[in-house]
C-alpha cells in the first residue's frame, strides 16, 4: 500500500506541476504569437517614416510654389526649417519630424508652430528631429537631388548604429517626391546621382548642388560606427529563440517518457526535481521573448 501511495503521490505531484507550467507556457506562447514579430514591427515603422518624409517633401514643393524662383526653405537650423514648412507648406504636425515608435513622438507637442503659427512650440525646439534636411534648394534642380533623409547618415554612405534603425539603413526623399529605403549607399558603386552628373556616389554631399547646405547631420568625415554590432545582436536573439524551442520540445518528450516510467518505479524526489525544471520553462520563455523584442 505504501509503495502504491508513493507512486500515486509522485505522479500526481509531477502532473500538477507540469499542468500549471505547461498551461502557463502555452498561454504565453499564444500571446507571443499574437504579438507582431519584430520584423513586421520594423516594417510598419518604416512605412510610417517613409510617409513622414514624403509629407516633408510635398510640403517643401508647396512652399517652393509660393515663393519667387521656386526656392525651398533657406534656414540655418532644422527647427527654423520646420517652422517655414509649417507656415507656407502646411506641415504643422510636430510628430512628422520624429521616427515612428520613438519616445519623442509622445513627448513632443502636437504642432510645430503654436497659436497663429508664429511661435515655435517649446516641446518641439527642445528635441532634435530625426531627419536631416537640405537648405538652399530650388525646384529647378534635378529630381534626383536629396531633399531630406533619416538622421545618422555618414559620408561613407552608411547609417550609424545609433540611428533610427540601428545602423540597418534609412530613408531618403528626393526633390521629385520619391522616397526610398537604403541599407548602404555604397552598394553597386553608389546609389546616388552626383550633382555634377558624373556617375554615382555614396557620399550624399556629392549629390547636393553647390550653394546648398545640410541641416542636422552627422559631422562630415565622422567615423562610421560598426554596424556589425547590430547584426551580432540579431544573431544572438535568434540563437536564444532557437535554443528555447529546442528546450521546450525536449522537455515535452522527456516529460511523457518520465511520467510513463514513474508509474512503475515511484521516485517522488526525482519527480519534484523534474517538476521544478518544467516549471522553469515559462520563465525561460519570458526572458527569451523579452530579448527578442529589445
Amino acid at each position: 500500500m505504501s509503495a502504491l501511495r508513493n507512486i500515486r503521490t509522485g505522479i500526481l505531484a509531477l502532473l500538477a506541476g507540469i499542468s500549471v507550467a505547461w498551461v502557463t507556457a502555452i498561454v504565453m506562447s499564444i500571446g507571443l504569437l499574437m504579438i507582431e514579430p519584430p520584423g513586421h514591427v520594423a516594417g510598419a515603422r518604416r512605412s510610417v517614416d517613409a510617409s513622414n518624409l514624403r509629407q516633408i517633401g510635398q510640403a517643401s514643393l508647396i512652399y517652393a510654389a509660393d515663393t519667387p524662383g521656386g526656392k525651398l526653405p533657406a534656414e540655418k537650423n532644422i527647427h527654423a526649417h520646420a517652422a517655414a514648412l509649417a507656415r507656407l507648406g502646411g506641415l504643422n504636425d510636430a510628430s512628422i519630424w520624429f521616427a515612428s515608435g520613438s519616445p519623442e513622438v509622445n513627448q513632443v507637442g502636437p504642432v510645430v508652430l503654436g497659436q497663429n503659427r508664429v511661435e515655435l512650440d517649446s516641446s518641439f525646439t527642445a528635441r532634435t528631429p530625426h531627419y536631416t534636411v537640405v537648405g538652399g534648394l530650388n525646384d529647378a534642380m534635378p529630381g534626383t537631388t536629396p531633399l531630406a533623409w533619416t538622421r545618422g547618415l555618414s559620408s561613407a554612405g552608411r547609417w550609424e548604429i545609433d540611428s533610427a534603425y540601428g545602423g540597418e539603413g534609412g530613408h531618403i526623399v528626393f526633390l521629385n517626391g520619391n522616397v526610398s529605403f537604403y541599407h548602404d549607399l555604397a552598394e553597386n558603386g553608389g546609389q546616388l546621382v552626383r550633382a555634377d552628373g558624373i556617375g554615382k556616389t555614396a557620399d550624399i554631399r556629392e549629390a547636393l548642388p553647390a550653394d546648398t547646405w545640410i541641416l542636422n547631420t552627422t559631422t562630415p568625415n565622422a567615423p562610421v560606427k560598426d554596424a556589425g554590432k547590430a547584426l551580432a545582436l540579431k544573431w544572438l536573439r535568434g540563437s536564444l529563440l532557437c535554443l528555447w524551442f529546442l528546450w521546450w520540445i525536449g522537455c515535452f518528450v522527456f516529460t511523457i517518457v518520465f511520467v510513463t516510467r514513474q508509474a512503475d518505479d515511484a521516485n517522488p524526489p526525482l519527480a519534484r526535481r523534474w517538476t521544478l525544471i518544467v516549471v522553469s520553462t515559462p520563465l525561460l520563455l519570458m526572458v527569451t521573448s523579452f530579448l527578442a523584442r529589445v
